[in-house]
């Protein structure tokens, strides 16, 4: 059975919580606001993509069209909830939104793990209804994180109790695994999810919305070929590397892309100075932009470390800061730019005030300076404890910002290290510890001062590189023409 229209195309729903440039907190809304467009401009001939995300508290609706398409009833625990269905009209594909109370209070992520469990068990749940209402009986559903998992586990019960097999395909991205969702049996219970019987997944997984969608899925991607393989291992497997390692088959990374076109440097309108590849000697201009209002009197030779993104355990911030204190002897200077734990933002306000000749730390989170800053370091420092796919580090390489880095899931994919003899970009480090990094990073400013035709070379290979989506699009066609042949 198949339910491709008459025009012979075959019909995708792409599931997220979040989406640029409607609600976008991180890296999957980069992700939902870039791929499903690029997909359907490139691959129109193929696919009929749609999309659908929550409607949520206080989402962006400048420069759209959002109107009501209709209305569809939810039922569950005798009770229902009445779902309003919108569609942005100006979108480059169709993008539709579920709105009720339970779906439109919140933004797209709360603290309470409870009230966000209920806002996506409904609306998983109202996926099947919403297809209905649509008249888009899709033969593929790719969803994201544990938010849209239950959707695939729903959608794929429904369909073994009717048929007792899948007339459709299924896809479940993975951007962090350690998020699974709330095992709050009394809530999945509430909405007619009931545990996973799957034997080979842990007990404790079993009624974890990421586990439960992943044991139902047809494909598991992940946004990094590296991130891929560090899932099949405890270190990195969150207790169900074993259980993904029997379906290691089903178990692939396709690497994120960026928008290199709102990430270019000689287009880039943030910038005191635009540069190519060819006019790289004005790239400075914008480092002494940065020295001139944070560090006067600084030498443009003094090598400029920067940070950007968010301040944890996870992307390596204290590992930053330790690193830091051990190459206080030497000269260079840092700007640190993000909001985390308030422990870490604490400790980078004390090393500041200790040398703050050397350190500035910004508690914030500025598009405007993240352009900047890209464009006047030197080197991006990333020591990650894991890292999926990383975004940074892409934009850092299409600026000539040299990252250093863990060599962990995606950054290993993109980075190709200063030990490499052919066409090095950055300088990796083994593990996430203050040692590694501080040694990476003295290398990497050893270089910067002492060789720096190597390091020219290094910021032009690294500007070459390729992120754009179009690279990955090809493989998600694949995948895509893979799954549905499969289920033909």
């Amino acid at each position: 059975m198949s339910f491709t229209g008459d025009n012979g195309l075959k019909k995708i729903l792409y599931l997220t919580a979040e989406s640029s440039p409607y609600s976008k907190v991180g890296g999957l809304g980069d992700v939902s606001g870039s791929l499903p467009p690029i997909l359907a401009d490139l691959y129109s001939a193929f696919f009929d993509i749609r999309m659908v995300m929550p409607f949520h508290k206080n989402m962006n609706t400048s420069n759209t069209n959002i109107k009501k398409l209709d209305e569809l009833v939810v039922e569950y625990a005798n009770t229902h909830e009445i779902i309003e269905v919108f569609q942005d009209q100006n979108a480059a594909l169709p993008v539709y939104f579920l709105k009720s109370p339970s779906l439109s209070s919140t933004p797209p992520y709360t603290d309470n793990l409870q009230v966000d469990l209920i806002k996506y068990c409904l609306f998983s749940k109202a996926i099947h209804s919403f297809c209905d209402t649509i008249n888009f009986l899709p033969d593929l559903y790719h969803a994201n994180d544990w938010h849209t998992a239950l959707a695939v586990y729903q959608t794929k019960t429904i369909a073994f109790k009717k048929n007792r097999k899948s007339p459709f395909s299924t896809i479940l991205s993975i951007h962090n695994l350690p998020y699974m969702g709330n095992a709050n049996r009394k809530i999945l219970r509430k909405f007619g999810f009931r545990p996973s019987r799957n034997l080979s997944l842990p007990k404790w997984a079993r009624d974890l919305p990421l586990p439960m969608g992943i044991s139902r899925a047809d494909q598991i991607l992940t946004v990094s070929n590296g991130y891929a393989q560090e899932l099949l291992t405890p270190e990195f497997g969150c207790g169900l590397h074993t259980y993904l390692q029997k379906k290691a088959t089903k178990v692939a990374g396709i690497l994120n892309g960026i928008d290199q076109t709102e990430w270019d440097p000689a287009s880039d309108h943030f910038l005191a100075q635009n540069y190519t590849i060819d006019n790289l000697d004005q790239r400075m201009v914008n480092k002494k932009a940065l020295f001139d209002k944070y560090f006067p009197g600084t030498s443009n030779k003094t090598p400029l470390l920067i940070w950007v993104g968010r301040l944890t355990g996870q992307k390596g911030a204290d590992v930053l800061l330790d690193s830091l204190n051990m190459l206080l002897d030497q000269d260079w200077r840092c700007i640190i730019l993000g909001t985390g734990d308030p422990a870490l933002e604490k400790a980078i306000r004390t090393l500041a005030n200790k040398v703050p000749e050397k350190i500035v730390g910004l508690a914030e989170f500025s598009n405007e300076l993240a352009h900047k800053l890209y464009a006047g370091g030197d080197m991006i420092i990333m020591p990650s404890r894991y890292e999926p796919c990383g975004l940074s580090q892409m934009f850092a390489m299409r600026y000539g910002c040299l990252a250093v880095a863990t060599a962990t899931g995606g950054l290993k994919d993109t980075i190709k290290d200063y030990s490499s003899t052919e066409n090095p970009d950055g300088f990796l480090f083994t593990a996430a510890k203050a040692n590694d990094c501080s040694k990476s990073i003295a290398l990497a400013m050893h270089v910067y001062q002492d060789n720096p035709g190597k390091w020219r070379q290094m910021q032009i290979d690294a500007m070459r590189k390729d992120f754009s989506w179009h690279r990955s699009a090809e493989r998600y066609k694949a995948m895509y023409l893979k799954l549905l042949e499969r289920h033909s």
